[in-house]
This record gives structure tokens, C-alpha cells and sequence, in this order.
């Protein structure tokens, strides 16, 4: 149950009541954007394939170079312990 004023202390007379929480206070202008067009749309989706596909190809790229370094790594540490690898074949 809600607990109610009495009549003594409920306000008498004109009472302002507080600005609402939803009033600005500021004027703001109108939002405005431009009207998407098919050849602006085509052209920021090239560009976002194209760096995908830059970033994918960086990414390979650094992959093979990192195998053929361990694979040099691993050579040049086998020969150094006198292992000849291909006189098993």
C-alpha cells in the first residue's frame, strides 16, 4: 500500500511542477546524412574486400616465411651435428 499525505500536508495554492526529465534544454538542429547510392555502396564493399584479401595474403606470406626459417634452422643444426639427413634414402 502506497502511503498517502494527509490533507495538512499535501501543498496548497499554485504549485509549479518540476521540468520533465525528457525536456531539452538545448535546440538542436536537425540530423541530415547522405542518401546512399549503389555505386558508393559497391565501392566501400570492394574496399573492405580488398584489404581482407591484402590481410590474407600478408598472412600467408608471413606463415611460409616463418616455416622456411625453422626449416633452414633445423638443416643448418642437423648438418653442424654431422647428421648427413639424405643417407637414408
Amino acid at each position: 500500500m502506497l502511503l498517502q499525505k494527509s490533507p495538512a500536508e499535501r501543498p496548497r495554492g499554485n504549485v509549479t511542477q518540476s521540468p520533465s526529465a525528457f525536456a531539452s534544454s538545448r535546440a538542436y538542429p536537425p540530423m541530415t546524412w547522405d542518401r546512399p547510392s549503389l555505386g558508393k555502396s559497391v565501392a566501400e564493399g570492394l574496399g573492405g574486400i580488398g584489404r581482407a584479401m591484402g590481410a590474407a595474403v600478408l598472412t600467408v606470406a608471413a606463415l611460409i616465411v616463418v616455416g622456411m626459417v625453422i626449416a633452414y634452422v633445423l638443416t643448418t643444426v642437423v648438418h653442424a651435428l654431422g647428421i648427413d639427413a639424405s643417407g637414408g634414402y
